[in-house]
């Protein structure tokens, strides 16, 4: 082999190392998304006042969000259902730190996210259908979440959602249930 036809392996082999790398660190940056976005209300703002009804018919005030993790999730939002499919086998501890609000008309056939959210109590989710309350607490897009602390103040959001974020946030955020 000539030398410059080992320069042009080693130029190749160097080539591709660092395109591996690139997308190794692509990869992990979809994996690992940062936990703040600038949409939504900012953080350490009170959450706006509301009442509403949970589906069991319950009142729902901003007070019982405190030292909770509001998710909003969209009726017919596909991620949605992944997420609600993912936290029927998550931890109890995480699902007794949740508060759903479920924006949109549901489905009439399919995966109805409504079916898919049964196994939670129904005093923690409420039903928005025409999005009035979520507007009001400045839900840019569904899933997406709020960490609420004890006082009523936003102290993280993303609007990247897994059960495994949430369970993630739970527990930096909010500590034991």
């Amino acid at each position: 082999m000539t030398f410059i036809e080992a320069a042009v392996a080693a130029a190749v082999l160097l080539g591709l190392a660092n395109t591996a790398v690139l997308l190794l660190l692509v990869r992990i940056a979809s994996q690992e998304p940062a936990m703040e976005t600038q949409k939504g209300l900012p953080l350490g703002s009170a959450l706006p006042a509301f009442d509403t009804t949970a589906l069991d018919g319950t009142r729902v005030t901003e007070k019982d969000a405190t030292s909770h993790l509001v998710l909003f999730l969209g009726a017919s939002c596909r991620p949605c259902h992944q997420v609600a499919r993912e936290l029927a086998t998550a931890e109890t501890k995480l699902l007794a730190q949740l508060f759903i609000l479920v924006t949109g008309d549901a489905p009439r056939l399919g995966d109805n996210l409504f079916d898919l959210l049964a196994f939670m109590p129904r005093n923690v989710v409420a039903h928005d259908p025409r999005r009035e309350l979520a507007d009001r607490l400045g839900m840019p897009g569904t899933p997406f979440v709020y960490a609420i602390d004890p006082t009523g103040r936003v102290r993280a959001k993303t609007l990247n959602v897994s059960a495994a974020r949430l369970d993630s946030l739970a527990g930096r955020i909010l500590g034991p249930a």
